[in-house]
């Protein structure tokens, strides 16, 4: 007859709106102490990644605009023509925020466009475009910027960002095949 499992072994069931899921905390928690494992942060990823993410309650989000709200793509992209571009289609956004790319750092990006999309019944505005080797991901909601994802990929064919209900997928194409990332709407 066998004895109950190590400890390290044990799952803790995490129910969320991405689902349910069986988390192996303490074997994260053991693996982080491992030499390898030593300055990387993996475990704060993880728990980020398995844990916040999902229990994150966006519903507590203040509303910026209507969520049927179509904003333009902005095919010119410098760090002035988004401001008037957004303080025209998104008057409520009083700003990007503090953390936002600066001014040099956002051309550095090289965007080849912007296009924009409100997530979550209003309640935070995603703006995606691609690069010379990439796609940029940034979410903002009323305070501003909170957070981005960046995608290496290739220039052709151009991403695609699909939103469905309470997911975003984002398909990238990378040495001719397509990538797909899923996550919630408010970001990874």
């Amino acid at each position: 007859m066998a004895g109950p499992e190590p400890l390290w072994e044990s799952l803790v069931r995490l129910e969320s709106r991405a689902g349910t899921g069986d988390l192996a905390i303490f074997q994260w928690w053991l693996k982080a102490l491992s030499d390898e494992e030593i300055g990387r942060g993996r475990l704060v990823d993880r728990y980020r990644t398995h844990v916040e993410v999902p229990t994150f309650d966006a519903d507590r989000l203040p509303i910026i605009a209507a969520g049927d709200r179509r904003i333009p793509k902005l095919a010119k992209v410098r760090y002035d023509t988004l401001y008037k571009h957004l303080r025209a289609h998104v008057p409520e956004l009083r700003s990007v925020g503090d953390d936002f790319p600066s001014p040099e750092r956002f051309e550095e990006m090289g965007f080849k466009g912007l296009e924009f999309a409100l997530l979550g019944g209003g309640r935070m505005l995603l703006m995606h475009g691609a690069t010379a080797d990439g796609v940029h991901l940034l979410w903002l909601d009323a305070n501003g910027f909170v957070k981005s994802l960046y995608y290496p990929a290739d220039s052709f064919p151009a991403h695609v960002v699909q939103i469905e209900g309470q997911k975003i997928r984002v398909i990238v194409p990378v040495r001719g095949e397509s990538q797909v990332h899923e996550m919630l709407w408010w970001g990874a």
